[in-house]
């Protein structure tokens, strides 16, 4: 049963980017986008998540049609899915995580290219985290990292940015993943198993760790953002048209960069008073999963580099650690998955 619904998910997913795809070479005027008088489309995939904002941004504000783009946004719950469809030349750019399926791609010779940050994580603006359930902490069975041994700890998938922070989390205590039972689910899973108390903690993004510390079902233990500060946790990807074409590319990354510039001024992390708020969390309101303006005034915000630059460290990090567990076979240089723009 579960196949069959995982299979109609896939195919109705890839049916949307057909559709889409339909009109993804198709430029007033004809040719790449070179010219002042064409538009260029570009099938962009997303998650609708919250690290999505500086994308949702730059279309709500026309800055992509300024740019001559026809961004059409095609929705993902896989971060696998939406790199193998940007690979496959479905998808023109996503937004999405590093995976060993990224890098195992690049180093086959398939031409992608992380074009800019789309999300990080510093130590106060810490939006992703390892929650233990509230009534361990409040007991003390659980208040530290060290007393999650052979705990089970609900994680969206190990091999994702999440799951290498998780596991650095766990170095940070003396312990590995092998130490601990791993529960792979989704995050609005992870949040219902701490209140069913069927798992003991769980890797929490916003507005989870939001909603299960405001209804005392979890306890941040440890903010991701504290072990790996600066971690790239979201990525811009580019396929191989706009990768291969300087002027598309420069085009895309102007008007996203406009986007990332709104949303920073209306969640300012300079003390500044914030500008436009209301107008970005209508945006977002309406494109993500969150749909309480409420929680935004008490989520973490969401880091997004102003200049879009890429933190180099973090994505060797994480393949070192997915090469580790034997999900990833070769380490790539940074020449061969960074575009210049974003060094």
């Amino acid at each position: 049963m579960m196949r069959r619904r995982a299979a109609s998910g896939v195919l109705a997913l890839l049916c949307l980017v057909l559709a889409a795809a339909c009109g993804s070479n198709s430029e007033s005027g004809g040719g790449s986008g070179g010219s002042d008088s064409k538009t260029t489309t570009l099938n962009v995939g997303l998650f609708g998540a919250l690290s999505d904002a500086g994308l949702i941004t730059a279309q709500k504000k026309g800055y992509f049609t300024a740019e001559r783009l026809d961004v059409k946004f095609v929705p993902s719950q896989s971060a696998p899915t939406i790199i193998s469809l940007t690979a496959a030349g479905k998808l023109d750019a996503s937004g999405t995580s590093a995976t060993p399926g990224l890098f195992n791609a690049i180093s086959r010779g398939v031409k992608l290219k992380i074009a800019a940050d789309k999300g990080k994580i510093d130590p106060t603006h810490s939006w992703t985290g390892l929650v233990v359930r509230q009534d361990l902490f409040g007991s003390g069975a659980i208040t530290s990292v060290a007393q999650l041994k052979g705990k089970r700890i609900g994680v969206p998938d190990v091999n994702t940015a999440t799951g290498a922070e998780l596991a650095k989390a766990l170095e940070s205590a003396g312990l590995s993943i092998k130490d601990v039972k791993l529960v792979p689910q989704n995050p609005a899973d992870s949040f219902a198993a701490l209140q069913s108390k069927s798992v003991d903690a769980a890797a929490l993004q916003e507005p989870f760790i939001a909603q299960a510390t405001a209804k005392k079902v979890g306890h941040v233990l440890l903010p991701f953002g504290t072990v790996m500060p600066g971690a790239a946790n979201g990525i811009i990807l580019y396929g191989e048209k706009l990768a291969t074409n300087k002027d598309l590319s420069a085009r895309f990354l102007k008007a996203y960069l406009k986007g990332v510039a709104d949303y920073n001024a209306a969640f300012p992390t300079d003390g500044k008073k914030p500008v436009g708020r209301d107008e970005i969390v209508s945006y977002l309101v309406a494109a993500t999963s969150v749909k309480s303006p409420e929680l935004y005034e008490k989520m973490a915000p969401v880091l997004l580099a102003p200049d879009g630059k890429v933190d180099m460290a973090s994505i060797d990090a994480f393949q070192q650690f997915f090469k580790s567990i034997g999900s990833q076979q070769t380490i790539v240089p940074s020449s061969e998955y960074l575009l210049d723009a974003a060094k």
